[in-house]
């Protein structure tokens, strides 16, 4: 299937959503939005991540039979949810995080970048999570990205933004050694392929 020129952009640009780009192209495109916005504009990111997490929970509930309409509030959709056994307790909690602080920004207008940046977090775990749970359970997720520093950030959240930079380091270093470490396993493995094929022909020679 052709990807849309919309899609195809998200799944290009976007870290931590773009995977999702291909199956659920809107979901992935709000999660994007919200993903640009998260510095210059905190508060709109909190309502998209909110959007997200609404649209998320449609899926999921579409995905296993249960969805009644558009209009049912994310709390009750979430409440079925977790009586049909979809969700479990830790999942159903990031759910309910980002609309109580989607709505705190939606009604009264109240936001942190911080506030962004951990939204932002627990809206891409929710999307590993729908990954792994309802379209490839045996995918596997990199650390989470964060965006680039805001000019004139505090210092608590530059050290925050540190860590998780160098937690996704650490993730890639990890990925890099091991890919490494299969590929010298696998050269020795014909190495020692090729020294019992020729140990055999010797052993052949000799009793003849």
């Amino acid at each position: 299937m052709t990807q849309s020129p919309e899609t195809a952009e998200v799944a290009r640009l976007s870290p931590n959503f773009g995977h999702l780009a291909e199956t659920l192209p809107l979901v992935a495109f709000v999660g994007a939005r919200a993903e640009r916005g998260v510095f210059e504009d905190p508060v709109a990111a909190l309502m998209r991540l909110r959007q997200f997490g609404e649209l998320l929970s449609k899926q999921v509930a579409a995905s296993i039979g249960v969805y009644v309409a558009a209009e049912e509030a994310q709390h009750d959709r979430l409440r079925r949810l977790r009586d049909e056994n979809a969700v479990d307790r830790d999942t159903a909690a990031l759910f309910h995080a980002l609309r109580l602080v989607g709505n705190a920004a939606n009604h009264e207008v109240v936001g942190t970048q911080r506030d962004a940046l951990h939204a932002l977090r627990q809206a891409w775990r929710l999307g590993v999570w729908y990954r792994q749970a309802f379209l490839q359970p045996g995918f596997k997720s990199g650390a989470f990205t964060p965006p680039p520093d805001p000019r004139g950030a505090e210092q608590a959240l530059k050290e925050e933004l540190a860590l998780l930079r160098q937690a996704l380091a650490d993730q890639k270093k990890e990925a890099a050694d091991l890919s490494a470490r299969v590929q010298t396993e696998a050269e020795l493995r014909i190495i020692a392929k090729a020294e019992a094929k020729s140990a055999y022909e010797d052993l052949e020679v000799a009793l003849e």
